[in-house]
């Protein structure tokens, strides 16, 4: 449940010196600075969640499944009109000879015209029966689809009302911590030109408002995105509004036994199985076609003008010469089709109960680091209080340590804010799931949470700080001061130029500004299924299917520069592996005090790591490096490779091309062994691309080279090496142009053989790149496709021999494994545990 907390400083404490500022002028001051705050609130209309549960209606997902709906009883309409009698004609006109005795006959030219009526008889009727039973087991199935597109419709609302309310409370305390730079900041570059301050303690500080700008930008971006979503969802225009947390369910019941048989997955695989079942009843004919017909015939002699006719009624029987082969084959594929179905009934239910699991563990997870985020936001929140309650803190002496303990609790706030907004979304998840199988699928009432937002509350300590430094005394200034004598605002700071772009001897100035970042790195969503994954925003990212093993390398560039062998020392091995590690807290948090794990890497020929990080492992590292540069260390006392992984696709369009470079700036202080990018196109874009789609993405990759201190390597599917228009496009020298030199391709293929025949045209044409290789472990993909299915010891023989393979190319580098997780349910889990 979100409680938020008052954590606002002691009443009553002293802060400080007496101020020597007029009272109206402090007062002022203070009205200011708390104006901030209301601000927002005041001019946004208060929408409560329940309000906008009503407009579902108008969400993308319900009116085509409406549509779907509305095709299936068209098309069930349509094959019951079709049911039963029929009408029948014909019409022409021709030549008749008629036989009147032996050795006489009366030749005429007459006109002919036939009408009747005919019903369908055995095989026939039981097209028609079948025909009805598929479409009514397809309006059947759109049905479930459209109520289950309603009740997911709510819950992405509330999802995205939660994400909402997230980026609004924590405007609330960024807005705030900025206050303070015009007070902080001149005292701080005071004491540093009296070089009573080191400049990189006054670079922090100034990064810390730096980061708090990005922030900003950021969680406006998610703001207007949230509102934009509620907009699409609701047929609404929203314009600002304020957003109310509600009180959350402490116990969600989960679907299970009987209740699960509910789930629209499960109902519309039941309801196809029950379709096959009358088509299989109604078979008994299959093959035999026939028909009861009663027609009646005109004949107009026109040669003699004399008009004839008659009636007749009969039955027509139609069959192939092997219809007893064709029944029992059609009975076959109807018991297949019905076995299959069954299969994935079966599967599907499996793969529910595993998700329902793994939403429960989330949620628990989720309440836990909630409870942790605000154990630290109260830690830091102390540790203010005590510092403010010491004397002298305002003096020269003392403001440099209460900037950093101002900067600590901005951190643990907004964290604490982030993991109640996570809470709500895994809350909402953990929802789906019983939402789903419920018979009523009406919102229920929530009670709304206290009036004043945990944003306001959290940023209550901040207001006081900035409050007690106005008042202590007039900040320093520079000499374009106003006449009254007041502090002017702290200067922007200058604009950081990348690493890249600076000289030889500037790389080490200590005006750069190396701490700036704007948006976290995401961990690589696995892909899951149906409810919970369509709710959290997006479409699974599309896994590398197993390539055709054809290729020409006419196209390939013969002007091309080869790689340059690595330098002596810094050499990976050709028998060495790599492996993408998507989610790192366990490696980093227990696995890198453990001989076991090292031994397994040694074991295993693993001699480098693509690490990624989350957004709260981002935070946590910016305030407490120690975990993270320990784990690089131990890495490098054992020879083994950390490279910093990141793979948000978003990164591709122009917008997000900043973000990378100021997440990459960002991280610049960690000694990583390189940058790994694994921002694939088709995540954004439909294939096959566009020049300009294609230029995008290059030019991010390009972008991050030049800003990364490591070298940039890049994950990539080998169309884009292989592919008309791609290959006429020259990836490969806007590669190393850019600074990017190393490679991974995605190929996923279990047979090595297939692998290297792919990669082998791809290294011969791009002899300035050097390439690995990845291959799968992954157990949602087929076996031809990974070697998750495998023993281990299948799985270290087919990497050993694909490493034989490549090894005859001068610049291939090994092979990389996606991924860890998947690694370890193969059964390595048990060699460190």
């Amino acid at each position: 449940m979100v409680q938020p907390r008052s954590p606002g400083l002691a009443h009553g404490s002293v802060v400080g010196h007496p101020t020597r500022r007029p009272a109206m002028k402090r007062l002022l001051q203070t009205l200011s600075l708390l104006g901030v705050l209301a601000a927002g609130p005041a001019l946004a209309e208060e929408l409560l969640l329940e309000n906008l549960l009503g407009d579902t209606g108008h969400a993308a997902g319900v009116l085509q499944a409406e549509s779907e709906l509305k095709a299936a009883g068209s098309e069930l309409d349509r094959d019951r009109a079709e049911k039963g009698w029929r009408v029948t004609g014909a019409a022409g006109y021709g030549h008749i000879q008629d036989v009147v005795d032996e050795g006489r006959s009366i030749s005429y030219q007459a006109a002919q015209a036939q009408l009747g009526l005919s019903y369908p008889l055995f095989g026939s009727a039981e097209k028609q029966a079948r025909a009805i039973g598929l479409s009514s087991g397809k309006t059947q199935e759109k049905k479930v689809r459209l109520e289950a597109a309603r009740r997911l419709a709510q819950l992405e609302l509330e999802a995205q009302y939660a994400r909402y309310w997230g980026a609004q409370e924590s405007l609330k305390l960024v807005d705030a911590y900025l206050e303070s730079e015009a007070q902080l900041l001149p005292r701080l570059q005071q004491r540093q030109d009296k070089r009573m301050m080191l400049g990189s303690q006054m670079i922090d500080s100034g990064a810390g408002f730096a980061r708090a700008r990005s922030d900003r930008a950021q969680l406006v971006a998610t703001r207007n995105a949230a509102r934009a979503r509620l907009e699409r969802l609701t047929g609404r225009k929203l314009g600002e509004l304020q957003a109310r947390a509600t009180e959350l369910p402490e116990d969600v019941t989960m679907p299970a036994g009987d209740a699960l048989q509910r789930h629209p997955d499960l109902v519309s695989l039941q309801a196809q199985r029950e379709t096959l079942q009358r088509q299989q009843k109604d078979s008994r004919w299959y093959g035999l076609d026939g028909a009861f017909n009663v027609n009646a015939n005109t004949v107009h002699d026109t040669t003699n003008s004399e008009t004839g006719g008659n009636a007749f009624v009969g039955v027509n029987l139609s069959a192939p010469l092997a219809v007893g082969s064709a029944r029992r084959a059609e009975r076959n594929r109807l018991n297949a089709e019905l076995e299959t179905l069954q299969l994935r009934y079966r599967q599907r239910q499996e793969e529910l109960l595993a998700d329902i699991g793994g939403a429960r563990d989330k949620l628990a997870q989720q309440r836990e680091e909630t409870a942790a985020a605000a154990q630290r936001s109260r830690g830091a929140h102390e540790a203010l209080r005590e510092r403010l309650r010491r004397s002298g803190v305002f003096a020269e002496d003392g403001i440099e340590t209460l900037a950093g303990k101002l900067q600590s609790y901005y951190a643990a706030a907004l964290a604490e804010i982030d993991t109640r907004t996570r809470g709500w979304i895994a809350n909402v998840e953990a929802r789906a799931f019983a939402l789903a199988v419920a018979e009523d699928a009406a919102p229920p009432r929530r009670a709304l949470l206290p009036d004043s937002g945990i944003g306001e509350r959290l940023a209550e300590p901040i207001v006081l700080v900035t409050r007690q430094l106005a008042g202590s005394g007039p900040a320093p200034r520079p000499a374009a001061a106003d006449k009254l004598g007041s502090a002017a605002p702290a200067p922007a700071p200058t604009p950081v130029p990348l690493r890249a772009d600076l000289p030889p001897s500037a790389t080490a100035d200590s005006n750069i500004e190396a701490s700036r970042w704007l948006k976290p790195v995401q961990p690589r969503p696995a892909a899951r299924f149906q409810m919970a994954s369509t709710m959290e925003g997006g479409a699974a990212i599309p896994t590398a299917a197993a390539m055709p093993v054809a290729y020409n390398t006419a196209g390939s560039s013969a002007a091309a520069t080869p790689a340059p062998p690595p330098k002596a020392g810094s050499a990976r091995g050709r028998d060495d592996m790599a492996v993408y590690v998507w989610n790192s807290q366990d490696l980093i948090g227990k696995q890198q005090n453990r001989d076991r794990f090292w031994k397994l890497l040694q074991r295993l020929s693993i001699d480098r790591l693509l690490v990624s990080l989350d957004a709260a492992q981002i935070r946590e590292f910016r305030a407490r490096p120690a975990p993270l540069s320990g784990f690089l260390q131990n890495a490098r006392k054992r020879g083994v490779k950390v490279e910093l992984l990141l793979g948000d696709a978003g990164w591709i369009e122009p917008k997000g091309r900043e973000q990378l470079v100021e997440l990459i700036s960002g991280l610049w202080d960690f000694p990583f062994d390189g940058l790994h990018l694994d921002i694939e196109p088709d995540q954004v874009y439909r294939q096959p691309l566009g020049r300009e789609q294609f230029d995008n993405w290059v030019k991010s990759m390009q972008a991050a080279a030049k800003a990364s201190p490591w070298p940039t390597a890049i994950s990539v599917h080998p169309r884009y090496f292989r592919d008309e228009p791609y290959s006429g496009w020259k990836l490969g020298e806007r590669l190393a142009e850019g600074g990017v030199k190393d490679v991974t391709l995605m190929i996923f293929n279990s047979k090595p053989e297939n692998v290297a025949s792919v990669a082998t045209p791809i290294l011969a044409g791009s002899p300035q790149l050097r390439f690995r290789v990845a291959q799968s472990v992954e157990p949602q993909l087929d076996a031809a496709e990974s070697h998750a299915k495998r023993t281990r010891a299948d799985f270290e023989k087919s990497m050993s021999r694909l490493q034989q393979l490549l090894q005859a190319q001068a610049n291939a580098d090994g092979i990389v494994v996606q991924a860890w997780a998947d690694l370890m349910r193969m059964g390595y889990e048990s060699e460190i545990r």
